[in-house]
């Protein structure tokens, strides 16, 4: 797994945004961001906005990982992106830093993920 394409935000708790490529596979995702909130940081998959039938916003996710390697690739993911941001300097982060080992803390509330396609 390699970090590809990286691009600094710092646009509120949107910090970078970034691709993850497999390349045993030859596959690319493109659009992974990193956020940071007053709970820590976490990587966020590629997602669509839409809105349901009653116009409540909602995401459809386009990387979807299994329960049992989520956490794994999370740290994975964090620990890659790390060059990144120690070459960004301390001002790319409002909260904590990243955690240096397990997996990073998932932000109490966020917007409902849809698991089915919505068109």
């Amino acid at each position: 797994m390699e970090i590809k394409d990286v691009k600094q935000v710092n646009k509120g708790s949107l910090k970078l945004v970034f691709s993850v490529s497999f390349p045993e596979l030859d596959i690319t995702v493109r659009d992974f961001k990193l956020m940071s909130g007053s709970k820590g940081s976490w990587v966020s998959s590629p997602a669509r906005e839409y809105q349901d039938q009653e116009g409540k916003k909602k995401y459809y996710n386009f990387f979807v990982v299994g329960e049992a390697r989520k956490e794994q690739f999370q740290a994975r993911c964090l620990e890659l992106l790390k060059p990144y941001i120690q070459t960004a300097g301390p001002s790319v982060f409002d909260a904590p830093p990243i955690q240096q080992t397990g997996t990073a803390p998932m932000p109490e509330a966020g917007p409902e993920v849809q698991e089915e396609i919505p068109w």
